[in-house]
């Protein structure tokens, strides 16, 4: 399994007038950066592959989390234009999402998630499409053409996502986890 993030600044545009001088996708949730809960999700899915694409500046991201050596992936970035919807980004990283299922990581949101579940052979198993949707953002899983048929799963582990949209969402979703 592989994983693409997708983030465009206007989905969080928002938050650059709050904290202008970092990265929204550094923005802490209980003191550690919103990117560092995507990443470990998509470790604990069972990726050893993570890009991030974005239509941004990803220059502060690479100092922070690097190449992923620390969790034991490989992590890249890719740039894409505002304007391209998901089949252009997929597209566009074609070489990167072949040969392997994909999740597709999409938006601005928190993502609730169990440690202590199994997420890898959940991930194994559900069907293409969309999993999970919020206002602001979605997460998929998509196919190669040489994937292996999927079956449906009879229950999936804890798994919710949060919108953000302002700074209140990032003060109530931290009182919430603490």
């Amino acid at each position: 399994m592989k994983t693409l993030i997708i983030v465009k600044e206007r989905e969080y545009a928002w938050i650059q007038d709050v904290i202008p001088f970092r990265h929204p996708l550094l923005a802490p949730v209980c003191n550690k950066p919103l990117l560092s809960y995507w990443i470990d999700f998509a470790i604990q899915c069972g990726s050893r592959e993570i890009r991030l694409v974005s239509d941004g500046p990803t220059s502060e991201l690479e100092k922070w989390f690097g190449n992923g050596n620390r969790w034991g992936v490989e992590l890249t970035y890719a740039p894409i234009r505002e304007t391209d919807k998901l089949e252009e980004t997929l597209h566009k990283n074609s070489r990167f999402c072949l040969q392997s299922r994909l999740l597709v990581l999409q938006g601005y949101f928190f993502l609730h998630y169990d440690k202590g579940k199994d997420y890898k052979r959940f991930m194994q198993a559900v069907l293409p499409g969309d999993m999970l949707t919020c206002p602001t953002g979605r997460i998929l899983i998509r196919d190669s053409a040489s994937a292996v048929q999927s079956t449906p799963v009879a229950a999936s582990p804890p798994l919710a996502l949060v919108p953000l949209r302002s700074l209140n969402d990032f003060h109530q979703l931290s009182l919430q986890i603490l």
